[in-house]
């Protein structure tokens, strides 16, 4: 009978010693003892909507980067993020993450860390994430244009992006040309010449002081333009653009008279490449004097018709070479 009695006691016993032990296993496994990767770090192009992977080369001047953390357990953590470029020292990154791209050409590290603790165990996680700034040319095409005119049209671009042979095309409704309006103030050069007022958009080239004391800078008005920055990532191309403008079919109102006037051009290019050694060298500052002609409903309609169809036909044509420097073709 003792006997008997001592066996189920040493069962019992056992019976505790494994529940305790399934009970200590479980915690475990909901509050980890030591945990050196307790969450997941991402840096996110903001500006391109790119999640960048180690070695990603898809950043470029300006672009915004976001680093984001994610904690296992729970979102009460502190961070340290910090940037060297091109192995330089460190520098520290604002707690909200976030970092501008300044500079071209570039090896960017990021070191991440967090730090938090879950009951009375202390967690944490790193990474290392590096991204590579690459080559970049953008240049802003113009069409400059009345107010007037940009709610009749349609714009259509065509052009050929980083060496590629079939033309990549952007198509701009009236509402969006509208939209996209800005406003310049022209300024140009007057002189007098036989008595006669003139005016020339830049100075000739060699002048010497006492032949500029003859040219004074004149405001001529305010100017409309559509800006179209088209940007080339890739060196050593070839590239084509032009646009074509189209009669959107709204209806003309025959009691009113219209500001008419189109003028495609474009602005120097802007150049992110290694030590800036780019130049453009095909452009030739000018901005343009234009002068509106005021025009009844049926005269816009001989417009849009017969002359708005010329305008941009023919393309701009220019050669980025390995260095950055754009030059005419």
């Amino acid at each position: 009978m003792r006997k008997a009695s001592l066996s189920i006691l040493a069962t019992i016993a056992l019976g505790f010693v494994a529940l305790f032990t399934a009970c200590s296993s479980d915690d475990s496994e909901e509050v980890p003892a030591s945990d050196s990767n307790a969450g997941e770090f991402k840096i996110v192009n903001t500006t391109r909507n790119i999640e960048l992977q180690n070695n990603s080369v898809d950043i470029f001047k300006g672009d915004v980067l976001q680093i984001q953390f994610s904690p296992k357990y729970k979102k009460s953590f502190t961070t340290n993020y910090s940037v060297s470029i091109d192995n330089g020292n460190p520098t520290t990154i604002d707690k909200d993450g976030k970092y501008t791209i300044n500079y071209g050409d570039r090896k960017y590290t990021f070191t991440l860390t967090a730090k938090y603790d879950e009951g009375n165990t202390h967690l944490s996680a790193s990474k290392t994430i590096t991204v590579i700034q690459k080559y970049n040319v953008t240049i802003p095409y113009v069409v400059y244009l009345t107010k007037d005119l940009a709610e009749l049209v349609n714009i259509e671009v065509n052009y050929t992006k980083d060496g590629e042979k079939n033309p990549v095309t952007k198509f701009y409704r009236s509402e969006e040309v509208t939209s996209a309006l800005v406003t310049d103030t022209v300024s140009v050069w007057e002189y007098e010449e036989n008595g006669e007022i003139k005016h020339i958009p830049t100075l000739p080239a060699g002048l010497s002081p006492e032949d500029m004391e003859k040219y004074k800078s004149v405001k001529v008005g305010e100017i409309t333009k559509v800006v179209l920055p088209i940007s080339y990532y890739t060196p050593n191309i070839d590239t084509e653009l032009s646009v074509s403008l189209s009669y959107n079919g709204q209806e003309l109102d025959p009691n009113k008279t219209y500001e008419v006037e189109c003028i495609f051009s474009r602005k120097a290019a802007l150049i992110d490449y290694p030590n800036g050694t780019g130049e453009d060298k095909a452009f030739e500052k000018s901005d343009p004097v234009t002068e509106a002609k005021t025009m009844t409903a049926d005269e816009v309609s001989r417009y849009l018709n017969n002359t708005l169809p010329n305008i941009g036909k023919q393309p701009i044509k220019l050669r980025i070479d390995k260095e950055g420097n754009v030059n005419k073709r």
